[in-house]
């Protein structure tokens, strides 16, 4: 019985946590078609995050800690947490090459 208590424990302290190491993201709200419709895309590594959801601590412009827990994007603002609801994520768009040696002949 003691066996099973201490593998249960080691497995259990060996699992990550509920919330994984936050990364940057850097938010831009921006208008929508609609009147009074806002789009707040969200960036993280080389993904952006659409949402229609508004924070107002997080303002319209900015750089905060974020996770990603299924389909909602949380950002860390100071002492609050702004969730955004994802409704469809795309690729981030860059300009220019990223490797500069491949266009060489």
């Amino acid at each position: 019985m003691k066996l099973q208590v201490t593998l249960v424990v080691l497995l259990t302290l060996s699992l990550p946590g509920i919330s994984e190491e936050a990364k940057l993201a850097r938010l831009g709200v921006t208008r929508g078609y609609g009147l009074g419709s806002l789009w707040a895309e969200i960036q993280i590594d080389r993904t952006v995050y659409v949402s229609h959801d508004y924070c107002e601590a997080a303002g319209l412009i900015g750089s905060y800690p974020a996770e990603i827990r299924k389909n909602t994007v949380r950002l860390h603002v100071r002492n609050k947490i702004c969730k955004y609801h994802i409704l469809y994520d795309r690729p981030a768009l860059t300009r220019g090459l990223r490797n500069k040696e491949a266009s060489v002949p």
